[in-house]
């Protein structure tokens, strides 16, 4: 009876540890993601299940309740970022470019035209802005005997940029060596007009227009524009020449009415002379100026034979009678061309 009462009270304590052993070895045998149930029965979940989310880097997991999780804004410093690895980018291209450049032109040195061609279309590849890449293939084209290559490249050069010399010099030379004198003309009248007078270039261009007997047409042509811009000129210089004369017309106007105030009519009349040669181009100032000119040499005229007459009359006073008969002799004249002016 005693022996059985001790292991009643024992009873518990191993029933306890056998199932503690039991749970632990399904945990064992549990996968790997999985949850283990009461009833010690795996069952996978996924983290959609359960309420959150996990969000995981590569060192540490952190847990944010469903919809809390940080976002990453994009800013200032991330477009910068962008923008310069753009521009790393762009540099190491031209430089890949460069370098092709560089060989093709090596290879072209050498006459060889096929391989400085692969290396011309690998450098334009990289760098397809670059317009001496594309000017460089045209005459490698034309040492390949490919003139319609060649042209297509020299136009597209000129396409990039309209004032690009070279092209234009390239495409007289190839039209000019096929005898196409038309577009050889053009295309060195082009480069002449472009070019800077003196400049070894437009001297050449100007000497192959006289060789292919263009050059008067050209010379025409610029001698036209010329006088154009001349005539701009002149005109723009007469038009201020027209407002400074009208000033100075009227600055003399306004001198000879004074002096006429005072009956200064000698002087009056240099002063009214002055304003008409300037012919102002103010109808009403010219109107007004040679009004007073003739009220100015009526009364210039007046004055002129009371003073010769009283003159004569002091001078026969004398028995200065030669003296006396001169200044009548002016006084009549000046009374007849007055009576002949009315």
């Amino acid at each position: 009876m005693r022996y059985f009462l001790i292991a009643f009270l024992f009873l518990p304590i191993f029933y306890s540890n056998a199932q503690d052993a039991s749970n632990a070895s399904a945990q064992k045998k549990a996968p790997m993601g999985s949850v283990t149930t009461r009833s010690n029965s795996p069952v996978v979940t996924r983290s959609n299940d359960i309420k959150g989310s996990k969000r995981t880097d590569k060192s540490k997991a952190i847990w944010y309740p469903k919809g809390k999780a940080p976002k990453h804004k994009a800013g200032v410093v991330k477009e910068t970022s962008e923008e310069e690895d753009a521009n790393s980018a762009r540099g190491m291209l031209k430089e890949e470019s460069a370098a092709y450049r560089k060989e093709a032109a090596r290879l072209q040195s050498l006459r060889d035209f096929n391989g400085a061609l692969t290396y011309y279309k690998k450098a334009w590849q990289f760098d397809p802005n670059n317009i001496e890449t594309v000017n460089d293939l045209g005459v490698v084209y034309e040492s390949l005997n490919d003139p319609s290559s060649a042209v297509v490249m020299y136009k597209k050069a000129l396409e990039m940029n309209p004032n690009y010399l070279p092209a234009y010099t390239n495409l007289a030379f190839l039209y000019e060596s096929r005898n196409d004198t038309r577009n050889a003309s053009y295309y060195w009248q082009k480069r002449y007009e472009l070019g800077r007078q003196g400049d070894y270039w437009t001297n050449i261009a100007k000497q192959h227009l006289i060789d292919l007997g263009t050059y008067p047409e050209v010379h025409k042509a610029k001698m036209d524009k010329e006088a154009s811009l001349l005539v701009q000129d002149l005109a723009y210089s007469r038009a201020e020449r027209a407002q400074d004369n009208i000033k100075d017309a009227r600055l003399h106007f306004y001198m000879g009415t004074q002096l006429y105030s005072k009956k200064n009519y000698g002087e009056a009349l240099k002063e009214f002379e002055s304003a008409l040669a300037l012919n102002p181009q103010d109808e009403d100032l010219r109107l007004q100026i040679m009004d007073f000119y003739k009220k100015t040499e009526e009364a210039y005229a007046k004055d002129k034979i009371l003073t010769e007459t009283q003159d004569a009359l002091s001078y026969v006073k004398d028995d200065d009678y030669y003296t006396a008969e001169e200044k009548l002799r002016s006084a009549l004249s000046t009374v007849y061309r007055a009576s002949q002016e009315k």
